[in-house]
């Protein structure tokens, strides 16, 4: 058994039902293989893999010979070659774009502004009638 760490481009690895995939990689040969792909897509059922090509532009749902780092099998057995590893994998991508914070705009802080100002409108008007009846 080899530590995810020490997996590097270009190796071979073979993958059966219940395994985590340690690295984005092209599916040289299946049998009956299954991968759930809901980390990466959200696709709830699991995902038909095959060997062949696939578009180069193709989105991640639609690369049906590749697999990809934080993915599991479900079924079936497959042999595949490591293209990406760590910080370059998919999973890695979509964690650093997660992680980049859109500075607040104009706009979303006069939103925020408004919504504080209205707070305390209320919290004014709720004490002014509380004193009415008390």
């Amino acid at each position: 058994m080899l530590a995810v760490a020490e997996i590097v481009p270009g190796d071979i690895i073979r993958l059966s039902a219940g395994n985590l995939i340690p690295a984005d990689g092209v599916i040289l040969e299946t049998r009956d293989f299954n991968v759930s792909e809901a980390a990466l897509t959200g696709e709830t059922f699991p995902v038909v893999k095959s060997a062949g090509v696939s578009a180069s532009d193709a989105q991640i749902g639609q690369r049906m010979n590749a697999v990809f780092t934080g993915t599991s099998v479900r079924s079936g057995t497959a042999t595949m070659v490591v293209v990406k590893t760590g910080g370059e994998t998919e999973f890695a991508s979509i964690a650093s774009t997660i992680a980049h914070v859109a500075p607040e705009t104009d706009f979303a802080r006069g939103i925020r502004r408004f919504g504080y100002l209205m707070t305390e409108i209320m919290l004014v008007i709720v004490s002014q009638f509380r004193r009415y009846l008390g």
